[in-house]
């Protein structure tokens, strides 16, 4: 199964074909399953990205947000992007399997991280942010799989169903909001498919 479609023009720079799905954004999956040592080498381009300078980080965060393709910003998002995936990649040795996995989640994080600073600025605790992110354990595998594999942005079933659901949790009204939320989402989701793949591709 293919990854939705936003980050297959940043990733193609790097000759990379995303696949398949996973929520972990910008922290250690929760559950302990990856090792302190596993958790580094799988995190090293996200810890790369987020230590970017401002118009570095948001280049990545507003490519992957706009869904761009070409122009400036993409070419900023790649240039933000490369040597980390170069130097995490020359570091530990990766196969291009992994630097897709790591990358891939790199990204995806990167962008909760700011996502989820957007929604404190906006005023929602740390409990609601919670709230809202605790959505990807109880929507449907059916609204899983349309965050990963399609292009969901424009299902207007699927956006309806999504705000429904983000309604339950205190976001509605504001459409920009709404729409940085099921964002969120989405990259907790692709995190969480990226960690499950890269600890069965340690294990196998």
């Amino acid at each position: 199964m293919n990854v939705r479609r936003f980050t297959v023009s940043l990733l193609a720079a790097a000759g990379l074909a995303i696949t398949c799905p996973a929520a972990a954004s910008a922290q250690q999956p929760g559950d302990g399953n990856m090792a302190s040592a596993q958790w580094e080498e799988f995190s090293c381009i996200y810890t790369s990205l987020i230590g970017l300078d401002d118009d570095a980080y948001f280049s990545v965060v507003e490519a992957y947000m706009q869904e761009l393709t070409e122009g400036d910003l993409y070419e900023e998002a790649l240039t933000a992007i490369m040597p980390a995936v170069e130097d995490c990649s020359s570091e530990f040795d990766w196969s291009d399997e992994e630097q897709e996995i790591a990358m891939t989640m790199g990204i995806a994080g990167t962008v909760a991280d700011a996502l989820e600073g957007y929604l404190l600025d906006e005023g929602y605790s740390e409990e609601e942010l919670d709230d809202i992110i605790s959505l990807v354990d109880t929507i449907s595998d059916d609204e899983v799989f349309a965050f990963i594999a399609d292009d969901w942005r424009r299902d207007d079933d699927f956006l309806a169903g999504m705000s429904v659901h983000l309604a339950g949790k205190g976001v509605s009204g504001d459409e920009v909001l709404v729409d940085h939320c099921m964002v969120l989402l989405e990259t907790y989701l692709i995190g969480m498919f990226q960690a499950e793949k890269w600890m069965d591709l340690q294990d196998s």
